[in-house]
């Protein structure tokens, strides 16, 4: 089944133009920039947003994003999208959103094991019960929570803000 079928996000527009959740494909390109792990990477649909990576020292010199790292900042960026999304088509009016997202590593394996995701959220023509329950429905329309979901733990919660 096409993903237009199912998934309430399907076209995304884009500076170049519609970005479509029918193609399955991410073409990424990674090259080394250091005598160490310090690496760009860049996406096709995003060339001229390259992304600095690199792992602390000893291993790498730090400057750059780590990976755990940018997981998060992914799930943060995702959930963000598709939360915002939810509210607008229940009729919320959103004119401020702001998202602290914490990452804790486990070591064993070394791996991401937990994410907590904290929304403040001014909009009108929405309550909280309606908050609550897109940020439940989030759970299972962002790719990237349902990507992790049986592998990292996440607590969620979300104030108003006047």
């Amino acid at each position: 089944m096409p993903v237009d079928a199912w998934h309430p996000l399907l076209k995304i527009p884009n500076r170049k133009g519609v970005m479509s959740l029918n193609n399955p494909q991410y073409d990424i390109q990674i090259s080394l920039i250091d005598q160490k792990v310090k690496m760009s990477g860049i996406s096709k649909s995003n060339a001229e947003q390259p992304l600095t990576f690199d792992f602390a020292p000893p291993l790498g010199t730090g400057a750059g994003y780590a990976g755990l790292e940018l997981l998060v900042m992914s799930f943060a960026s995702c959930v963000s999208t598709t939360l915002l999304y939810l509210l607008r088509k229940k009729g919320a009016q959103v004119s401020d959103f702001k998202a602290h997202v914490q990452g804790f590593r486990r070591e064993k394996p070394l791996s991401l094991g937990k994410i907590i995701f904290e929304a403040a959220i001014k909009a009108d023509h929405i309550g909280a019960d309606e908050i609550r329950n897109a940020l439940e429905e989030t759970r299972t329309l962002a790719p990237v929570w349902v990507s992790m979901s049986d592998q990292v733990v996440v607590e969620t919660s979300y104030k108003l803000l006047d």
